[in-house]
């Protein structure tokens, strides 16, 4: 059974460097560049994984992670970003995320 993962990144490298390091015949990997497809993507599947972007270009990525728990209380989420804040980070440990 393949590994389902959630990439939820607006930047084209990352999404490049993630999916060169995830893509195999044991993941199925879906990306999404905002939380409008997140959504779309989250309400579709479960993942066994979501890589989650802090900042997208309709959002805060920790206001998804809050919808996400409600839904899935369960669901692994790993919080990426290349602007970190020490309130957000605490929040979003505090709440369940990892952060990268």
């Amino acid at each position: 059974m393949k590994s389902k993962i959630l990439l939820v990144d607006d930047d084209p490298y990352t999404q490049q460097l993630f999916e060169g390091l995830l893509r195999s015949d044991d993941v199925e990997l879906r990306v999404a560049g905002n939380i409008a497809e997140a959504r779309k993507e989250f309400d579709s599947a479960d993942f066994n994984l979501i890589l989650l972007d802090q900042r997208l270009p309709d959002g805060n990525g920790l206001d998804f992670f809050k919808e996400i728990r409600a839904l899935r209380a369960q669901q692994v989420v790993i919080l990426i970003t290349g602007h970190a804040d020490l309130r957000d980070a605490i929040g979003a440990v505090r709440g369940g995320c990892s952060i990268i």
